[in-house]
């Protein structure tokens, strides 16, 4: 009987360590492609490698000098709950009745942050952000984090996501695997009620 048990479970045990193989060979396989087809990169896709490297660079590293999409995924968590923590606070300080939920998008191309048309606070919270580039940078940044991060969950199983990688070879993947028109250009997030940001990629205001 104990035999039998162990049997199976060795068999099950080979089994998901054949399934996480495949994944990081398929996952390999990609970013080989990726890297070979790149030597017919346009200007505006070597702008898009080179934000991405930025974004990247700013990553604590969980493996040496490697990074995980789940690294990637934790940090922008992280920046985002520690933004809204201080944007909260700040606009309670400057009056702004924060019961509204505030639409903000920044422009890539100036790095400017500014609510939506309509806010009663719009003027206060556009003043905020100038006033305040330190917030508007970590915004942005938070923004085009939150792109990178929807792009690796919708197309990586979860064993890739933990796959170990170079900050190079995982900016050659999301290169591949992004619209550069997408990460070159602003975003949005929304500020609720309850103090909780959260993205929204294709705001408009």
């Amino acid at each position: 009987m104990t035999t039998a048990i162990d049997t199976t479970y060795g068999s099950t045990a080979q089994q998901a360590a054949k399934a996480r193989q495949e994944a990081e060979a398929a996952l390999k396989a990609q970013i080989q492609q990726s890297s070979t087809s790149s030597t017919s990169q346009t200007s505006s896709m070597s702008q898009v490698r080179e934000q991405i490297e930025s974004l990247l660079a700013n990553i604590p590293k969980s493996n040496g000098n490697k990074l995980t999409f789940k690294d990637l995924a934790d940090y922008k968590e992280n920046l985002e709950k520690e933004w809204s923590e201080q944007f909260e606070a700040d606009m309670t300080k400057l009056g702004v009745d924060t019961s509204i939920d505030i639409k903000l998008s920044v422009d890539s191309s100036t790095g400017v942050v500014t609510a939506q048309k309509g806010h009663p606070d719009k003027a206060a919270i556009d003043k905020y952000f100038l006033d305040n580039p330190e917030m508007a940078e970590k915004f942005e940044e938070g923004v085009q984090l939150s792109k990178l991060n929807s792009t690796a969950e919708r197309k990586l199983t979860p064993s890739q996501l933990r796959r170990s990688l170079s900050a190079q070879s995982m900016s050659i993947w999301f290169e591949s695997n992004s619209s550069a028109s997408s990460l070159l250009m602003g975003g949005g997030m929304v500020h609720n009620q309850t103090g909780a940001t959260y993205a929204s990629l294709d705001l408009r205001v």
